[in-house]
C-alpha cells in the first residue's frame, strides 16, 4: 500500500513537471510552430534553426532513458535507438526548440499516416486544434 501510494505521488510530480514544461515552452513559442521531422544522424546544416534543435536533440541524447518513442510509447536504449526526431519551435519567435523521438522501428516499419498522427498528437500539446500547414506558410 506504502509503495503504491509513493508511486501515484511520483506520478503526479512527473504530470506536473510535463505540464509546467509544456507550459513554459507554449508561452515561449506562441501560436504558431515551425515543424521538422528529420531521420536521426541526417544533417541539419542549413536548416533556419540548426542552433536551436541542435541544442534540443542534445537534451535528447543527454538523457535517453527518460524519452520514449512517440508512437508505440517504448524507451529508448542501445538496444532501441533513436530513429527520426521531431522538432519544434515557435514560428514567430525561435528561441528554443522541442524534440520528440520516433524509435528505429517504428521509422522504418510505421505507415506515414501513423508517423503524422503522432506528430499532430504531440504538437496540439503546445498549439491546440493546431494543423500542420504543408505549404509552411501562415
Amino acid at each position: 500500500m506504502i509503495a503504491t501510494l509513493q508511486q501515484t505521488a511520483a506520478n503526479r510530480a512527473v504530470r506536473r513537471r510535463e505540464a509546467a514544461e509544456i507550459g513554459r515552452y507554449r508561452r515561449r513559442a506562441g501560436r504558431a510552430l515551425d515543424t521538422t521531422l528529420i531521420e536521426a544522424g541526417a544533417p541539419l546544416d542549413g536548416h533556419a534553426h540548426v542552433d536551436i534543435f541542435r541544442k534540443a536533440v542534445g537534451e535528447v541524447y543527454r538523457r535517453p532513458s527518460s524519452v520514449k518513442c512517440i508512437i508505440c510509447g517504448c524507451a529508448f536504449s542501445s538496444e532501441q535507438p533513436f530513429g527520426a526526431f521531431l522538432f519544434s519551435c515557435g514560428a514567430d519567435r525561435p528561441t528554443m526548440a522541442s524534440a520528440s523521438a520516433i524509435c528505429v522501428a517504428c521509422w522504418h516499419d510505421a505507415p506515414f499516416c501513423e508517423i503524422e498522427l503522432a506528430a499532430v498528437r504531440i504538437l496540439r500539446r503546445i498549439v491546440p486544434n493546431g494543423v500542420f500547414d504543408p505549404a509552411g506558410g501562415s
